[in-house]
């Protein structure tokens, strides 16, 4: 999480330590946080080059999780513009 930890930490959100916390993800990001109590609430599917009807048609892309980009990624054009919120998939580390 190296990307979102100094706002994390700021005192005025009043959060309790990362230890503490109950994190609902993907089953398969349960084994790549650094603490805390994961809970797998879905899977996401394989993906095959007929994922994106039309990647020819994509200029931009907003990723919610690295594990999107990680499948998706190279079946768009080089020329799409990526986008995401702080973690893993904006340090380049899906």
């Amino acid at each position: 999480m190296s990307g979102i930890d100094s706002t994390l930490a700021e005192p005025v959100l009043g959060l309790p330590p990362l230890a503490q916390w109950q994190i609902l993800s993907h089953a398969a990001a349960a084994d790549h946080w650094p603490a805390g109590e994961v809970i797998g609430t879905y899977h996401l599917p394989e993906v095959s080059s007929q994922a994106i009807s039309n990647p020819a048609a994509v200029t931009h892309v907003y990723w919610a999780s690295g594990t999107q980009f990680s499948h998706l990624w190279s079946h768009l054009p080089a020329s799409v513009h990526h986008a995401c919120g702080p973690g893993k998939t904006a340090l380049g580390d899906p």
